[in-house]
């Protein structure tokens, strides 16, 4: 019986993950709170909460926290790649004085950013 018991709450809590992992940044952001990501990833599993009555919370928890640090190690993997072709921060690596925030470079990459309406 008890072996059922693990058996099934591992089951409820992928099922979770999968919830998740399957929903795009536009519908459960990362940003989103353990509540708020929760309440929308149960709502995309059949049955909804009452699937998850018997999951301790913690489990969920755990759950999400490796969702959410996997989510924001792919928007920084994602940030260092749009870096390395940016032109205005490549020029400005260029520039010895740039990188110690001095100089003409460092003030012409700074005019550049905060016109930049992104």
């Amino acid at each position: 019986f008890n072996q059922f018991q693990q058996e099934d709450l591992q089951k409820r809590s992928s099922a979770f993950s999968d919830a998740l992992h399957k929903s795009g940044v536009e519908e459960i952001s990362s940003e989103l709170s353990f509540h708020e990501a929760r309440k929308l990833a149960v709502a995309k599993v059949p049955g909804g909460e009452a699937s998850f009555k018997s999951v301790p919370e913690s489990e969920l928890k755990l759950r999400w926290q490796d969702w959410r640090r996997l989510r924001l190690d792919e928007a920084a993997e994602a940030f260092k790649s749009w870096l390395k072709v940016c032109e205005h921060i490549s020029e400005a690596s260029q520039d010895i004085l740039a990188l110690s925030g001095t100089g003409f470079t460092f003030e012409a990459l700074c005019e550049k950013l905060s016109s930049d309406s992104r």
